[in-house]
């Protein structure tokens, strides 16, 4: 049914995202890496959840189908990311964020980092907040 709408097409999963994303006006997900990739490569994104990037300037929060209608005309009309911006939301991140893993084994293992690791990680960034 996606397919028969107009200008529709699916791609296979190995494209390219960031020729993707540099070819579009804009990128939207519910709350995905694209989204974050997008607006670092200065493309606007529309997200339908709450994400950590919700907030940074060229990241559209959008929860209804008027907010998606005026956020589409603002980029038609020429919005543009300011790159500086997202650096500097990216370095208030960084700079106020610790290091250490929320979820499963799996993720754990992706990150290349011990139970251990990531309990001492956890202890000391909840040290640090409440000194």
């Amino acid at each position: 049914k996606i397919l028969e709408l107009p200008n529709i097409r699916l791609l296979p999963l190995e494209s390219d995202t960031f020729h993707l994303i540099d070819n579009s006006k804009a990128v939207a997900s519910v709350t995905g890496t694209s989204s974050w990739e997008a607006v670092v490569r200065g493309v606007p994104s529309l997200v339908f959840g709450h994400c950590w990037f919700k907030h940074c300037k060229g990241v559209f929060y959008v929860d209804s189908y008027e907010c998606v209608k005026n956020v589409i005309d603002k980029i038609i009309n020429g919005f543009e990311v300011n790159k500086t911006e997202v650096q500097l939301f990216a370095k208030v991140v960084e700079e106020n964020s610790f290091k250490g893993v929320v979820g499963g084994p799996g993720l754990r293992k992706h990150f290349n980092i011990t139970d251990y690791q990531n309990g001492k990680a956890h202890s000391e960034a909840i040290r640090a907040i409440i000194s």
